[in-house]
């Protein structure tokens, strides 16, 4: 058995208030959990759409495959969402959007998504790519990744033996990280030109092997917003005092990031629930709240 061990470090709410801020055009938010949702979490949010993780799983699949403690099987079933768009941006909890970007960072104007990537090199350039018995893989950039259904419906008939085995890869570390379905689709969108390099973005990444710099991280990235970053949770686990300071500094960086403003897909708490009604009564209705 694989563990659920589960931790709350404030990321998704942090995530959250990012994306409303900086991409106020996104029309739908899905998010994919087992049933567990944050009590702070407004459900009643029109834009907010919540999906269990059966609600995507291949029926016959569902009894052996579920529950899962592993985020690449979720991921070679995500473009089963209902009501997904062809392309749309895949959000890991860790990551977010650091400044207010347009569509077109993300999509050409026919909605052919833009895949990061670092400028003068194209490392996922495989030849004779369509006729390999298993896909090859491409990281990119570790921040939000632009998919498409199509692709991931081409890949998945392709190689359907690469993809059950995914599926059925329960616990975190049962297959390699390469064989992480973003990096996959990545790869065969930019091979099969269903996707295109873009090198715009500016990314910030703090995880293992930058975790020790992480107070000089936080202010470099609230000097300089990235476009998009991402938070990895790879904060000490042994030291409990070490670990109270890192979560510490990792709060007052969110808190300082989102300048403590809560977006709608938050629970107003009783104090801010009497601020909206006191603008209301005044006539003058703020939509920040």
């Amino acid at each position: 058995m694989c563990s659920s061990d589960l931790r709350n470090l404030g990321g998704l709410k942090f995530s959250l208030r990012m994306l409303e801020k900086n991409l106020p055009w996104v029309r739908k938010v899905f998010l994919v959990t087992d049933g567990i949702v944050p009590e702070w979490l407004d459900t009643s949010n029109p834009k907010l759409h919540l999906v269990r993780h059966k609600d995507i799983w291949p029926p016959d699949r569902v009894e052996q495959e579920l529950p899962v403690h592993n985020s690449q099987p979720i991921e070679a079933h995500l473009h089963r969402i209902t009501g997904l768009s062809e392309s749309f941006i895949y959000f890991n909890d860790d990551m977010f959007v650091g400044r207010p970007l347009n569509k077109s960072f993300f999509f050409q104007e026919d909605g052919t998504p833009l895949v990061q990537s670092e400028a003068g090199k194209e490392p996922w350039r495989t030849h004779s790519w369509c006729s390999l018995r298993a896909p090859l893989s491409y990281w990119g950039n570790h921040m939000p990744y632009v998919l498409s259904v199509s692709v991931i419906q081409e890949m998945q008939a392709r190689w359907p033996a690469t993809f059950a085995k995914i599926s059925a890869a329960r616990c975190r570390g049962d297959i390699s990280l390469n064989d992480s379905p973003p990096f996959l689709y990545l790869w065969y969108g930019l091979n099969s030109n269903a996707a295109i390099a873009s090198h715009e973005a500016v990314g910030a990444w703090l995880r293992d092997v930058n975790m020790k710099d992480a107070p000089a991280w936080y202010e470099h990235n609230l000097a300089h917003p990235p476009d998009l970053g991402c938070i990895n949770d790879d904060f000490d686990t042994t030291d409990k005092i070490k670990f109270g300071e890192q979560a510490a500094a990792l709060a007052e960086f969110y808190q300082s990031f989102s300048h403590g403003t809560p977006s709608k897909f938050e629970l107003q708490t009783p104090m801010e629930q009497l601020h909206v009604s006191e603008l209301h009564v005044g006539g003058q209705r703020s939509e920040e709240h």
